[in-house]
């Protein structure tokens, strides 16, 4: 990713560049005919990508690499995102999810429901993916675990699906684009019906959590700003490419 930070002014155009690319690879959007030529521009930037896969015998995170190495988080706008390093994610995962396996097996607790586990901050899904790697339905047979995701910046929840569908691939996870702080996000909320989408519902118009919306004096999600760190997001992104340019 070092062609990015020498050439291109804009990382977050780069990078969301690139999330289109791979989800396309992982079959989650196709790739619009009016992009294709961005896809030619950024495939050299592919190279940090499967770097970051054969790196660890169990891949984590690739575009997590991509976008820490590249400095996205550092461009304008970027909100300062540090995300999570590996050894945090596993420690919490096993003193939360672990343990509460780890007792539902020795008979201590017993749970008639799934159990449920909500990342509200996912970034590019790191909490998610150890959770799936290490504790989802093909790893244990003790009980189910039901995992939610909620990322407020598009071009991270979009990386969040296409990390999710390299590395996690049959594991029922819902990824939701919104702000975890508004939404209602308990685990039968219909919000969760328009999770996974690769251009997803308008967060604003979701159900608000309990308390947002108050009879007397509502709340107007309708004024608050989509983007979260990163650009505002379109409804065409990255249509044409800004002459001059390249990756």
């Amino acid at each position: 990713m070092t062609t990015i930070q020498r050439d291109t002014p804009n990382k977050w155009m780069a990078f969301g560049a690139l999330v289109h690319v791979l989800g396309d690879a992982a079959r989650l959007q196709p790739l619009e005919r009016e992009l294709r030529s961005v896809a030619d521009a950024v495939l050299p930037s592919l190279k940090a990508f499967v770097t970051a896969l054969e790196d660890e015998d169990q891949p984590f995170d690739p575009l997590g690499e991509v976008f820490t190495h590249a400095g996205v988080a550092d461009e304008d706008g970027g909100g300062g995102q540090v995300l999570t390093p590996r050894y945090i994610c596993e420690y919490i995962n096993d003193q939360t999810v672990g343990r509460g396996l780890d007792e539902i097996a020795s008979g201590a607790k017993t749970v008639d429901q799934p159990f449920a586990v909500l990342d509200p901050a996912a970034g590019t899904g790191r909490f998610p993916i150890d959770l799936c790697q290490r504790y989802g339905t093909h790893q244990q047979d003790i009980h189910p675990v039901q995992v939610y995701a909620v990322e407020k910046n598009i071009w991270l929840y979009r990386a969040c699906l296409v990390n999710l569908r390299v590395l996690a691939p049959y594991e029922p996870v819902l990824v939701l684009w919104g702000d975890a702080l508004l939404l209602d996000l308990l685990p039968g909320s219909p919000n969760w019906m328009v999770a996974n989408r690769w251009y997803p519902v308008d967060w604003r118009q979701l159900i608000p959590a309990p308390g947002i919306v108050d009879a007397e004096k509502p709340r107007n999600l309708d004024g608050l700003s989509l983007a979260c760190g990163g650009p505002e997001p379109a409804d065409r992104e990255y249509v044409t490419w800004p002459r001059g340019e390249s990756l």
